[in-house]
């Protein structure tokens, strides 16, 4: 059994290096905590980045919209997912109708706009329907969000 001498000697042993353990574990503590805190703010505000697309072939031109999402490791809030369904039941859909419904040759140009909190894109050119016959086209989507970031 230990007695009162043998905690006391125990208690006042000298452990070395005992300053480089505690340092040690601040610097680890300060890392993680870094990183959680920024993994916190990612995940609170992910950022969309809106790119244009060019495909060429000869004389044809088609211009498309592409949206990225940079968001943290545990995912982004449910509103963000409520804006990239949006993304794809207007603009995907709309992007899939002009391959499937028209026909080459095309010149469909693009262009975007934010305004009062929305973002506005616009579609313009010249298609071909199946039957041969061209036709004008002008298409606007209206957004109920903003993207954050515009990169071409």
């Amino acid at each position: 059994m230990c007695n009162k001498d043998t905690i006391k000697r125990i208690m006042n042993k000298k452990i070395p290096g005992k300053f480089w353990v505690f340092l040690l574990i601040f610097v680890v503590c300060g890392v993680l905590g870094y990183h959680l805190i920024n993994e916190y703010v990612i995940y609170k505000n992910p950022k969309m980045y809106l790119h244009t697309s060019t495909r060429k072939n000869g004389d044809d031109i088609v211009q498309n919209f592409w949206l990225t999402t940079q968001c943290s490791r545990f995912g982004m809030p449910k509103e963000y997912h409520d804006r990239e369904k949006e993304w794809y039941d207007k603009v995907v859909t709309y992007q899939t109708l002009l391959e499937t419904d028209y026909v080459y040759p095309k010149q469909v140009y693009v262009s975007h706009e934010i305004r009062d909190g929305k973002t506005y894109l616009t579609y313009d050119g010249t298609v071909t329907t199946k039957e041969g016959q061209a036709a004008e086209i002008h298409k606007v989507i209206e957004l109920s969000f903003e993207v954050s970031t515009f990169s071409n």
